[in-house]
């Protein structure tokens, strides 16, 4: 959990479900210097590093029942990263069948040694209060995790997918972390995430980010979208700062493309 610098490049890690984790072994044995990967000892995870350092963490499915309806909209996690040909191939459910979808994305926020699980209670506010997602923060024996719940609720309460923030205990001030990010393109990191269950909660969403003066523009993108007027007709808006709703101060940068389920953009947007 320790951590000395602070980077504008967020550390993640992307946990994906498989149907069947031998097949996903002999797969990535035959994948040669393009990544890299180690077995846990209970043998019921996969630890998955491509060539660009990004990780993934693959666990099998339990039963039928955790099956993921891929055609319908899911977290996307765009990461801006150069190509790697043979970690899309194995992590895209479209392009192999063993992978059934996306479990969780996970961010590790820089924080002071005594915050104590504050940021990432901020974090889980914010999305609360903007999206009225279902959020908890919970220690898991390491340290204080804030949970976002996506897709559909099953009985138990739990969610699909999770976006999931992790506090990264760091001697640097975590502003620092913030003051390194570009105004223009964020911290580099991008995801694309769905809200509602139809284009009125998704106006919603957007009227919310406009008030909280959240909407923000890509320069790397063509769209502009800073009112709910556009927001309607684009389907879709950014937003890259996660704020302390109480006092406004950005407590993580992280590009959100946020659309309407009626949106009929490609996840490669």
């Amino acid at each position: 959990m320790e951590k000395n610098s602070v980077s504008s490049h967020p550390e993640f890690e992307v946990g994906l479900r498989y149907n069947n984790l031998s097949l996903l072994k002999s797969a990535l044995s035959k994948g040669g210097k393009s990544c890299s990967y180690d077995e846990r000892a209970d043998a019921e995870t996969i630890r998955i590093k491509d060539a660009c350092g990004n990780t993934f963490v693959a666990t099998e499915s339990k039963s039928n029942n955790e099956v993921m309806n891929t055609n319908e909209p899911t977290i996307a996690s765009l990461l801006h990263r150069k190509s790697n040909a043979f970690t899309d191939d194995i992590a895209t459910p479209k392009t192999n069948p063993l992978c059934e979808g996306i479990n969780y994305v996970e961010y590790f926020v820089p924080v002071r040694r005594d915050d104590d699980g504050k940021t990432v209670e901020k974090i889980a506010r914010f999305y609360d209060f903007f999206f009225d997602a279902p959020t908890t923060v919970v220690h898991d024996g390491t340290s204080h995790v804030a949970i976002i719940g996506f897709g559909k609720i099953e009985v138990n309460g739990r969610a699909e997918q999770s976006l999931l923030f992790r506090e990264r205990l760091c001697d640097s001030p975590p502003a620092a972390y913030v003051s390194e990010c570009d105004e223009d393109i964020g911290s580099g990191h991008h995801i694309a995430i769905y809200v509602g269950a139809n284009d009125e909660d998704f106006e919603v969403a957007a009227s919310n980010c406009v008030e909280g003066d959240l909407l923000w523009v890509n320069s790397r993108f063509e769209d502009r979208v800073l009112d709910v007027g556009s927001a309607m007709h684009n389907k879709q808006f950014r937003f890259k700062d996660i704020i302390d709703i109480e006092t406004g101060d950005v407590v993580f940068v992280l590009e959100h493309e946020v659309r309407s389920v009626t949106s009929t953009l490609s996840d490669k947007t």
